[in-house]
């Protein structure tokens, strides 16, 4: 897989309440949050998390967890899966009927008294 990066967009929509994002990291250590982490989202604003990833030889998803300023569910912390595309497995070659008719041929015959 290829390093790259991907955008959270988070939006505020409480009308009158800021949303400040209290901590923000990932379980996986080849996904880096970056340092631009908005201080506080104004009431109906969106703001971005950049989130870095490395490059895996064997690709796994990951998540981001934030903690917010407000309490969104039953716990203080959100967990977001990132839904990475993996690169697609490489199949092996199939064989032909020729490949099959050769490899028959060129095979010994077992020597049987």
């Amino acid at each position: 897989a290829q390093a790259g990066q991907a955008e959270l967009e988070i939006h505020n929509l409480s009308p009158t309440t800021p949303l400040k994002i209290l901590s923000a990291l990932t379980y996986n250590p080849a996904f880096t949050i970056g340092d631009d982490i908005p201080a506080s989202i104004a009431p109906g604003a969106s703001g971005i998390l950049k989130i870095r990833y490395s490059a895996q030889s064997r690709p796994v998803g990951g998540s981001v967890a934030l903690v917010l300023s407000e309490t969104l569910g039953p716990t203080p912390t959100i967990a977001i899966p990132l839904n990475i595309k993996l690169p697609e497995e490489e199949k092996p070659p199939s064989l032909t009927r020729d490949d099959i008719e050769r490899i028959i041929r060129q095979t010994p015959k077992p020597n049987i008294p």
